[in-house]
């Protein structure tokens, strides 16, 4: 394995593990953050509030021919303080394409990952098409094993659109998460008149789809190969939930189609001494996510990658990968 080969894999290892860490942004189920909002709504308002929610969930997470198809293209920055490997701030893009062939339970899509990382930009693919899974490095596609394929997979047979299917297998579904939200009124996203809606956050739910996450980058090997956590644990999470000093999140999905058309998270945390250590020296973090869907209802043509190599070389390249991570960490 060549190091070009190590760094590409470094990428789809590490866009899922910034996904994770992403995810760890709530607070316990009794958090009393709010969306930034000043005013205490009647109860009156609350009510009206829920029932639009409800409204805008259902036809936003609900059966859409014309959520079958489109692209994300998304970024994360993140900026970690305390935690010696990560020595500035981290990006993490996400672009590619998803399609819902007819009759199909689960979507297939080819996303374009970038990671800039301790002033390194690096790159790869991941793809999932014609019932495969592949991680894919260059022009050369590693295929996973049909059982991993088939976990990957199986989150998407419960959602009813092509674009919720291909947020829900891996785990993000803020229709599970939202809490207190309301519509803040009607705003133009790139030409498309959208509902602009606000929300907070429901921790425990969050977190459980965090758990599931990670036990899906533990079987990939990714967490063992970038040397976080292979578990979320419960004094982790609580951790997490003591530190979270604000969190705030947005979505904007299509008046007339119902289709998500932009989403955006900040959170930051401030970890007391007592937590430090089961965070692994972590003081503080800020997070800013944002994400946009585009070319809706186009055909993406997703196809799997044209070259094969053996998965037994990927397993070496993420064993190769795990130990010259290591051996940064010890200063060698």
């Amino acid at each position: 394995m060549t190091t070009n080969v190590h760094r590409r894999l470094l990428t789809v290892a590490a866009l899922l593990a910034a996904l994770t860490l992403a995810a760890c942004g709530g607070g316990d189920d009794n958090d009393s953050s709010s969306d930034g909002g000043s005013n205490t709504p009647s109860a009156s308002d609350k009510a009206q509030n829920r029932k639009d929610m409800a409204r805008l969930i259902k036809q936003a997470y609900g059966p859409n021919d014309k959520a079958s198809s489109g692209r994300l293209d998304g970024t994360i920055d993140l900026e970690v303080k305390g935690v010696p490997r990560y020595k500035g701030p981290i990006e993490v893009t996400a672009s590619g394409g998803f399609e819902l062939p007819d009759g199909a339970e689960s979507p297939e899509f080819r996303m374009d990952v970038g990671l800039v990382l301790n002033d390194h930009a690096i790159g790869g693919e991941l793809v999932l098409a014609g019932g495969d899974g592949f991680i894919q490095l260059g022009t050369t596609g590693y295929k996973l094993p049909e059982s991993i394929t088939a976990k990957i997979e199986a989150p998407a047979s419960a959602l009813d659109n092509g674009l919720v299917k291909t947020a829900g297998m891996f785990f993000i579904r803020p229709d599970r998460w939202e809490r207190n939200g309301r519509i803040v009124g009607d705003e133009t996203v790139e030409g498309v008149v959208t509902e602009h809606a606000k929300a907070e956050i429901r921790p425990g739910r969050f977190f459980e789809d965090v758990a599931r996450l990670v036990r899906l980058l533990t079987m990939l090997r990714v967490t063992e190969a970038v040397g976080i956590p292979q578990a979320v644990t419960p004094a982790q999470r609580a951790a997490l939930g003591r530190s979270v000093e604000s969190a705030s999140g947005e979505v904007w999905v299509g008046k007339e189609d119902h289709i998500l058309r932009k989403a955006h998270l900040e959170g930051k945390l401030a970890v007391a001494k007592k937590d430090r250590k089961v965070l692994g020296g972590m003081t503080s973090a800020t997070l800013t996510a944002e994400v946009f869907i585009r070319e809706v209802g186009a055909p993406q043509n997703i196809k799997g990658p044209g070259t094969l190599g053996r998965y037994a070389d990927l397993q070496l390249a993420l064993d190769a990968l795990g130990e010259s991570i290591r051996n940064e960490l010890r200063g060698k």
